[in-house]
């Protein structure tokens, strides 16, 4: 259920009967895709041609503070811990047994419980699936009912289940009706793709699909993610492509990840980024060590254009291919 990465794509075609064929769930959830397609292409064939009123921003006039909220999310415990040099609405924390076992000795304050928002890890191997049903199912009978999800499996963990869910930036949405899809699962909001360009994260604003729409602004996003871990890798140690791109092996839960050495990163733009309609950002800490000075360099680049750090920006600069 918690296997496999990508998700609801980016915006090619919606084949449903790819979800048939694997018993009574997945004929269930077939049809209930069918469904909503048709609702999606008979609105899009409608007069006004699909196109929805653009939301009105907090404000009035669909004006809004440069202000964008910011979410923080991070695989270490010490995100509770942090004393943060700027506000942050939201706190992500990636769910593993080990991280579990020492939550449940930590010391929570009530507003720390309200800021919390538990992440599934994007990738979870069959054998540990009903650990993490386990593990999920606990943390919501405890009251934690804000969720992140990674990949359409994962949707399965929450079924009958009163929580409120967001999507992770792995669930590829550049366009309305990938996010109307995922709006259909289930989702209370959701993020666009961070390989998405200015122009296109703009449009997608104007009609977003969400309620509300979030983008990961920091962050080592994997090349790639491999089931191959252990000896003779070496972790830790960076190699170059024949690009000349450096990258550094990490593991994580229980997989090899290709990190590139240097950050994606839209910090220094936050306010830009709230001028077009954006919702939320999120700052992801995964990989990042979240002892001495590492977090406070991290927010300082929202200040600089990168305080002599070399970042990227990816596609947002240039035109989405």
């Amino acid at each position: 259920a918690g296997g496999g990465g990508g998700g609801g794509g980016g915006g090619g075609a919606i084949h449903p009967d790819k979800f048939a064929g694997r018993g009574v769930v997945g004929k269930q959830l077939a049809a209930r895709v069918r469904r909503i397609t048709a609702d999606l292409f008979a609105e899009a064939a409608s007069p006004a041609g699909g196109r929805e009123q653009k939301r009105e921003r907090p404000g009035g006039g669909g004006r809004r503070s440069p202000q964008l909220p910011l979410w923080v999310k991070s695989e270490d415990l010490q995100l509770l811990r942090q004393r943060f040099p700027a506000p942050v609405e939201r706190l992500v924390l990636v769910l593993t047994p080990q991280l579990l076992g020492g939550f449940t000795r930590a010391k929570i304050s009530p507003a720390q419980t309200r800021q919390l928002v538990w992440a599934l890890p994007p990738l979870i191997d069959q054998a540990m699936v009903e650990e993490y049903r386990r593990m999920i199912c606990a943390l919501i009978d405890q009251g934690f009912r804000e969720w992140q999800v990674a990949n359409l499996g994962q949707l399965e963990f929450f079924a009958g289940r009163d929580c409120r869910l967001s999507g992770d930036y792995r669930l590829n949405v550049l366009n309305s009706l990938a996010a109307r899809f995922w709006q259909g699962q289930g989702l209370a909001t959701g993020q666009i793709a961070i390989e998405t360009d200015r122009p296109n994260l703009t449009a997608f604003l104007g009609h977003p699909g969400f309620g509300a729409v979030g983008m990961t602004v920091y962050g080592f996003p994997p090349l790639f993610t491999s089931r191959f871990a252990g000896t003779p890798l070496q972790y830790g140690r960076e190699f170059v492509s024949p690009r000349g791109e450096g990258f550094v092996l990490r593991q994580a839960w229980g997989y090899t990840l290709a990190l590139a050495d240097q950050p994606f990163s839209l910090l220094h733009r936050l306010g830009e980024l709230a001028g077009l309609g954006l919702d939320y950002g999120i700052i992801d800490l995964s990989g990042v060590s979240l002892a001495g000075r590492a977090v406070g360099e991290v927010f300082r680049l929202m200040n600089e254009r990168s305080g002599g750090r070399v970042v990227s920006s990816f596609n947002f600069d240039h035109q989405l291919g």
